[in-house]
């Protein structure tokens, strides 16, 4: 059992994103719109959002933002994370953006 679990059984939350130990999991992901993550994250979620899809609005911006999105999953320890999933989700939002500019 991870340590993780052992807080968990004893009633402790942590965020599956940032994997440290919150009082409350007040937010919810935009990944799956029900996992549970701690305020921080949240707004990271948010920032992340909006700067990897949003601000993003020319090809060189985008190719340079995801080139940072590929160096963030290959640090990202476990891939089957809540992070790793997050950041693939984006990254092929990224992907699609990039096809559209070139339509």
């Amino acid at each position: 059992m991870t340590e993780n679990h052992e807080l968990l059984a004893k009633g402790i939350d942590f965020c599956p994103f940032c994997d440290r130990i919150s009082l409350t999991l007040p937010k919810v992901s935009h990944l799956d719109t029900k996992t549970q993550i701690c305020s921080l994250c949240g707004h990271t979620e948010s920032m992340l959002e909006f700067k990897y899809l949003f601000d993003a609005n020319t090809k060189k911006k985008l190719r340079e933002r995801l080139a940072i999105v590929n160096s963030e999953l290959k640090r990202v320890e476990y891939k089957s994370s809540h992070k790793s999933r997050y950041l693939k989700l984006i990254k092929s939002l990224m992907i699609s953006n990039l096809k559209q500019l070139d339509v």
